[in-house]
């Protein structure tokens, strides 16, 4: 709330610029559009003034009435900014009716029109230093609201060389230069987010590309065991066979042996039969 104080008073202490003009320089009609779109402002500004307290009230009629304090003050500021173009059709590059379109423009919320205003004025070297200073320090305020906060605090400075001392302009100054510090914070955070999540999400593909390889080489493994089954097959009828040989051997010596016994046997019972020398 306190920004949009100092903004106001800035408002308020320039609204009346455009009323003292030059008559040399201006026609009797452009005066009176001039003085026009200046009572159309004021009557703006004290809608806009009577719609704020309402709303601080904060009750439900408060606010009612607060809403239509600004529809009054939206009209008002929307007439004032056609007289205000007006005037400058007919006398091209009027600083003060470029300075008071910017106020109208400003207060309806369209801060790029406001600052090429202010913008116009700002840089006229032919007008008096304090509009000029008054230009660059709501040049500032709009380019503060639209988060523009170097270009602000740029306009600021601009201001605070031909108005050292104006506080409101050091103050604003001093506010941009806040601001812009939380909002790096804010984009260096914001670009710590996205690193992690584009961090996250490349291990996130990491992790899916070695599951797939995983999958892949179960879906392989199958095959290799039944490959390495029939080996261990075809080694182990080896060695069934070598078994089985081995016994059949074994199984052949054994029926030598018992046939060799048997013929010993034989030839044992031969030998008992034959006759002996009798030494008596």
């Amino acid at each position: 709330m306190q920004i949009q104080i100092k903004l106001q008073t800035t408002f308020i202490l320039i609204l009346f610029f455009g009323i003292f003009i030059n008559v040399n320089a201006q026609t009797k009609e452009e005066i009176k559009t001039i003085r026009k779109a200046n009572i159309f402002y004021n009557q703006a500004e004290e809608s806009r003034k009577a719609a704020e307290k309402y709303e601080q009230e904060g009750l439900n009629l408060s606010m009612r009435r607060a809403q239509d304090e600004c529809g009054k003050a939206d009209e008002n500021y929307k007439k004032a900014e056609v007289e205000y173009r007006k005037a400058i059709e007919t006398t091209k590059g009027y600083d003060k009716g470029n300075y008071n379109l910017g106020n109208a423009l400003y207060r309806q919320g369209n801060f790029e029109e406001a600052a090429k205003a202010f913008q116009y004025v700002a840089n006229q070297e032919s007008t008096n230093k304090d509009l000029r200073a008054k230009a660059y320090h709501n040049l500032g305020n709009t380019l503060l609201q639209q988060k523009k906060y170097k270009e602000s605090m740029e306009a600021y400075k601009n201001s605070l060389k031909l108005q050292p001392s104006d506080m409101d302009t050091k103050y604003n100054y001093e506010y941009a230069k806040k601001m812009l510090r939380k909002q790096e914070e804010e984009q260096q955070q914001d670009q710590q987010n996205k690193d992690e999540q584009n961090n996250q999400k490349n291990q996130q593909q990491q992790q899916n590309s070695d599951q797939k390889q995983q999958d892949k080489d179960g879906k392989n493994e199958p095959k290799k065991q039944k490959g390495e089954s029939k080996e261990e097959q075809k080694k182990q009828e080896q060695e069934r066979q070598q078994n089985q040989d081995k016994r059949q051997l074994d199984a052949l010596q054994q029926n030598e042996r018992k046939t060799k016994e048997k013929v010993d046997q034989k030839e044992m019972m031969q030998g008992k039969n034959i006759p002996q020398e009798k030494d008596w």
